[in-house]
């Protein structure tokens, strides 16, 4: 709501603010360094991924709330360009995505052939590239750790 300029009373707020202003829609995409300088409501990759790696190991929650979040995130419907985006088709992906302003953002769990899994987090803000490009870096980047893990594994 922040971002909008909206007061956090509900949803509904940022659907009527986006009808009386609809250069908000294309403004998700920019950068917006007043939002992206609030510290509040920000993480750093390494912290998520201390946080992913936390709940997976059990220490962040209970295995019942756990195995609730990783089914949730292993059902995202964002992001098919970002984390799972050049991954071989059907490569297992639990994950979060982040869009807003500037920013393109996904983290979580990638499963490899082998039932090995690694976690990542890859995080852009600022940007001003359009949003494919955006997603596509995130995809570069996990299809390199996806390629690194699945090699080394292999080339023994």
């Amino acid at each position: 709501m922040d971002f909008y300029g909206v007061p956090a009373v509900s949803p509904e707020a940022i659907v009527e603010a986006i009808s009386k202003n609809p250069a908000l829609v294309a403004a998700q995409v920019n950068p917006n360094p007043k939002f992206e300088s609030d510290p509040r409501d920000h993480t750093t990759p390494n912290a998520y991924l201390k946080l992913l790696l936390a709940i997976d190991n059990g220490t962040a929650m209970s295995a019942e709330s756990r195995k609730f979040l990783q089914g949730v995130m292993s059902r995202t419907r964002t992001g098919d360009g970002r984390l799972k985006g050049l991954l071989p088709k059907g490569t297992p992906v639990a994950h979060k995505t982040g869009t807003l302003g500037g920013v393109a953002n996904d983290a979580g769990y990638i499963t490899l052939p082998d039932g090995r899994r690694f976690t990542i987090a890859v995080f852009t803000n600022s940007s001003e590239t359009p949003s494919a490009d955006r997603d596509r870096a995130i995809a570069e980047v996990a299809r390199s750790l996806y390629d690194f893990y699945y090699l080394t594994a292999h080339s023994k």
